[in-house]
């Protein structure tokens, strides 16, 4: 390609002289009128709008889907290109002076000779905007710290399009697990292992997942769905529905039963503060996945995930750029961890185009305790230099030739270590991914899973908004449980057998080792047992006296009212 400045007429047309052999590249450039993502002023004036503020009492401030601006198509043909001066400046930084207008021919197109050039420079790119974007949210988590105090909440999710992909490739550069908040967050129909992964991230145990439907009962199962994978439900009113009068977008969810399942979960919160448990990290390379002249574009490692998923060994996915943020660590035991989460196993999946620490933390992991697994080459650097990853990794990753043989050796370790399993959430069709509809792990509406301080939970919400029945008995951890139950089931152990926590959703009665529990009538209940032996406990939904079957446990019970059914 020859590439020529030319200076364009007033009428839009140029002139360039014919050449034989030889081909015209024409970059056309046109304005948005958006906020300039790498504009050097950007933060200031973030903070300067958020100190307007200040002087209310706030519960804190949001900010979600921020980025360039929205592309539904993600640029298949990766023929256009975001483009300020304080971004070229910023380019050139990066990369030693070179010129983004330039490489941006060479990222689209490629040129003979130069295909290394080519992937260093889309690696480059994409770096560079996950990094800005990550640190405009970042500053803008502080700053409302900083305006509001400490316990400021500031949450609303990073994602656009709620799936890891090109469009979000192309917006933010993927910065959800970068993108500072005081809880993971997602929205709508993003994959539960991302967002699993993402209450991790954060450092709280649950993860809300912004949802909205055409109808009520699509909320009801979010909830319950929400409940069994470590998650709750933060509603939008019902969208897209121009027929509603004023106000019935939330009435008609009010008058549905949501509320009265929200509420009997609340028995959860009180006993427990650990996200759920899954024992397998699919960590994919963040610079592969998204350059689209390398080997795995747009793959990060969900159908893996989701094949264990259903086997009903939980998966969490995760960028490898977590390393650079030192968000993942190897524990004083040899573990892979992300946040309390150990993993038992961790599939590198991908990682061409990752660097020297990524490269020397999996190193320590493959001689570590998790059992390390890599799927495809690690023959570059993210500067797309030679690098034998394969020989520094050395025997302690075991190699899959493809996604079905890695699914298959984690599967196969898992069982053979005995590892109890969860209830398997099948793959269900989704409207997002690279071509149309994908698959992926949606847990079900009713089903077990563990949390990771050893919490065992049980959901049923299938038939009824507020929860169907749990008349059964099952084995957890050497016990024998008998419940009858509404709803909800969780139970924890002490090391010494003793019940160290316990919650249901109108409970009628109980019976472990060391527990037995009948109730004149059913009401929410919950208890847990202090370092000092003693047990309070959480009483919903009940008039009167507090029974004396509760009274034996504790006598220091709060109570909390049901809310009212909307007519």
């Amino acid at each position: 390609f020859v590439a020529q400045r030319l200076i364009p007429r007033r009428d839009g047309k140029g002139r360039v002289p014919a050449q034989a052999g030889r081909g015209a590249c024409v970059i056309a450039a046109h304005a948005y009128l958006t906020p300039d993502v790498f504009a050097p002023h950007l933060l200031a004036y973030q903070r300067g709008l958020i100190r307007q503020y200040a002087d209310l009492p706030l519960a804190g401030i949001m900010k979600d889907e921020w980025g360039f601006p929205p592309d539904h198509t993600g640029n298949p043909k990766h023929d256009r290109f975001w483009f300020s001066a304080a971004m070229a400046a910023a380019y050139a930084a990066r990369s030693g002076g070179r010129d983004l207008v330039r490489d941006a021919l060479l990222m689209c197109a490629g040129e003979a000779g130069r295909e290394g050039e080519r992937l260093a420079a889309i690696n480059r790119l994409g770096a560079l905007c996950r990094g800005r974007n990550a640190a405009i949210e970042d500053d803008f988590y502080r700053a409302g710290k900083e305006a509001f105090g400490k316990d400021a909440f500031i949450v609303t999710h990073a994602t656009w399009t709620p799936f890891p992909g090109p469009q979000e490739f192309r917006k933010n550069g993927l910065s959800w697990w970068a993108a500072t908040r005081d809880i993971g967050q997602s929205d709508e129909s993003t994959p539960y292992p991302c967002r699993t992964s993402l209450a991790k991230r954060w450092g709280y145990p649950l993860e809300y997942n912004q949802f909205y439907a055409k109808e009520t009962a699509p909320y009801v199962a979010e909830l319950w769905r929400g409940a069994l994978s470590g998650g709750r439900l933060n509603v939008h009113p019902l969208y897209p529905r121009p027929d509603l009068k004023k106000g019935e977008r939330d009435t008609l969810l009010f008058r549905s039963g949501l509320m009265a399942g929200m509420a009997r979960l609340r028995v959860l919160d009180f006993i427990t503060r650990a996200p759920l448990d899954c024992p397998v990290a699919v960590v994919f390379g963040h610079a592969c996945a998204m350059n689209w002249a390398g080997p795995s574009y747009n793959r990060v490692g969900l159908e893996i995930a989701s094949a264990l998923c259903a086997e009903g060994y939980l998966a969490d996915v995760m960028p490898s750029s977590l390393l650079l943020d030192d968000a993942l660590r190897i524990d004083a035991e040899g573990y892979v961890c992300l946040g309390p989460q150990r993993y038992r196993a961790v599939v590198l999946y991908q990682p061409e185009y990752d660097g020297e620490k990524e490269l020397a933390f999996f190193a320590r992991a493959a001689a570590g305790k998790s059992a390390l697994f890599r799927v495809g080459g690690w023959t570059k650097d993210f500067d797309a230099r030679p690098l034998d990853g394969a020989a520094r990794l050395g025997a302690g990753a075991r190699v899959c030739a493809d996604d079905a043989a890695c699914v298959a050796a984690v599967s196969e370790l898992l069982n053979k270590a005995g590892l109890p399993r969860a209830t398997g959430w099948p793959a269900q069709l989704t409207g997002w991914g690279q071509s149309g509809s994908v698959k992926h792990a949606a847990p079900p509406t009713e089903g077990h899973s563990a949390l990771t301080d050893g919490t065992y939970v049980r959901v049923a919400g299938t038939k009824d908004p507020a929860g169907d029945p749990i008349a059964e008995t099952f084995e957890w951890q050497g016990h024998t449980v008998a419940v009858d139950a509404v709803g909800v089931v969780a139970i924890r152990f002490e090391p010494d057998g003793r019940v160290a926590a316990f919650a249901a959703g109108g409970l009628k009665r109980v019976k472990t080792d060391g527990l037995a529990l009948e109730l004149p009538a059913r009401a929410d209940v919950a208890f847990v047992r202090g370092a000092d032996g003693a047990c309070r406990g959480l009483l919903q939904g009940c008039d009167g006296d507090i029974p004396a079957p509760l009274l034996a446990v504790s006598a220091d019970w709060r109570r909390l009212p049901l809310p009212k059914q909307r007519q």
